[in-house]
């Protein structure tokens, strides 16, 4: 895993690129930008809703298959479909609330490196490296697809 930097901050930019810059980090890529920026555009205007198939789409280019796992329901005990804990085993992404709060007061979500079942927080792109407020809310996994 490469330790990288988010390029684009909420404070400095209006919008930010850290889960960009935590999939750059798992996939050991030297730059945030070798990742799209899924949520955003370059300029910091919304991309929408469909930014979750936009990145499905581009992963599988990439050769992953990506799979969202809800922490949550991980560790209230659900049950889960046979293999998805074991997706994490290595590293992921991790979604959260943030400890930082847009300038008109609403909730940020940020996203961080996690690693392991026990659900530890291992990188923050953030550059004041805080981590979430509270649990990771939702793991995002790449498996390499098996050709």
């Amino acid at each position: 895993m490469t330790e990288l930097t988010q390029l684009y901050t909420v404070a400095e930019h209006g919008f930010g690129d850290c889960l960009r810059t935590a999939f750059a980090c798992i996939l050991d890529k030297q730059h945030p930008s070798e990742i799209p920026m899924f949520t955003f555009e370059e300029d910091g205007t919304p991309t929408g809703p469909d930014w979750g198939l936009k990145m499905m789409r581009w992963f599988r280019e990439q050769g992953y298959e990506w799979d969202t796992i809800d922490l949550k329901a991980v560790r209230q005990g659900r049950e889960m479909a046979p293999g998805t804990l074991e997706m994490l085993d290595g590293y992921w992404v991790a979604s959260g609330l943030s400890p930082r709060f847009y300038p008109d007061g609403s909730i940020m979500h940020h996203a961080v490196v996690g690693f392991g079942r026990d659900m530890q927080i291992v990188h923050d792109p953030h550059p004041l490296r805080t981590g979430l407020r509270g649990l990771p809310e939702t793991a995002y996994c790449l498996t390499p697809i098996q050709k």
